[in-house]
C-alpha cells in the first residue's frame, strides 16, 4: 500500500495492482490473493479506493494471473501440456477441455468483481510462465483439440 500510495500522490498516469490468481490451481502459493475467494475481495475495494481518494482521476487497474511455469519445486500445477517446465520437476496435469473452460469462466467472473469494486483496468497476465502464454505460444502448446491450434 505504501509503495502504491506514493504513486498516487506524485502523479502517475495510473496503478496497476499485482496479482490476484483467478482460481485455486493458479495460485503461486495456497496463501496467495484471489479474486475468487470473497474474503480477499473487500481488501482489493480497500485498496482501489484508498488509491482514488488520494489522487482524484486516477486509474486504477487489476492484473489477474495464472501463473503455471513460475511454481515452485515440488508444487503440482496444471498447464497447456502434459511436461515438466525444467528436469526435476514434477509432471504437471494437462489441463482437459473442460478444466480450460473453468479457468476461462474464472478470469471472467475476477474481472467482473474488480471492476464492481472500482478497477479502471483489468489485465490479464500472459508472459512466458503464465497459462495464456502456453495457449498462444506456438513452441509451447501441443494441443489438438478445441483448445489448441492456430490463434
Amino acid at each position: 500500500m505504501c509503495e502504491n500510495s506514493s504513486y498516487a500522490l506524485h502523479g502517475v498516469g495510473g496503478i496497476m495492482i499485482e496479482a490476484p490468481g483467478v482460481e485455486a490451481r493458479g495460485r503461486i502459493t495456497p496463501q496467495d490473493l484471489s479474486m475468487i475467494r470473497e474474503a480477499h475481495v473487500p481488501a482489493y475495494a480497500s485498496l482501489i479506493s484508498s488509491l482514488k481518494a488520494m489522487a482524484v482521476g486516477l486509474p486504477v487497474g487489476i492484473q489477474l494471473m495464472q501463473p503455471v511455469a513460475r511454481l515452485p519445486r515440488g508444487v503440482r500445477t496444471t498447464v497447456a501440456r502434459g511436461r515438466p517446465g525444467s528436469e526435476g520437476w514434477l509432471i504437471p496435469k494437462k489441463l482437459s477441455a473442460q478444466n480450460v473452460e473453468e479457468i476461462q469462466q474464472a478470469c471472467v467472473t475476477a474481472a467482473e468483481r474488480a471492476f464492481e469494486i472500482g478497477a479502471n483496468v483489468i489485465k490479464l497476465h500472459a508472459a512466458d510462465g503464465y497459462l495464456l502464454h502456453y495457449f498462444l505460444y506456438p513452441f509451447s502448446t501441443e494441443r489438438t483439440d478445441k483448445c489448441g491450434g492456430s490463434v
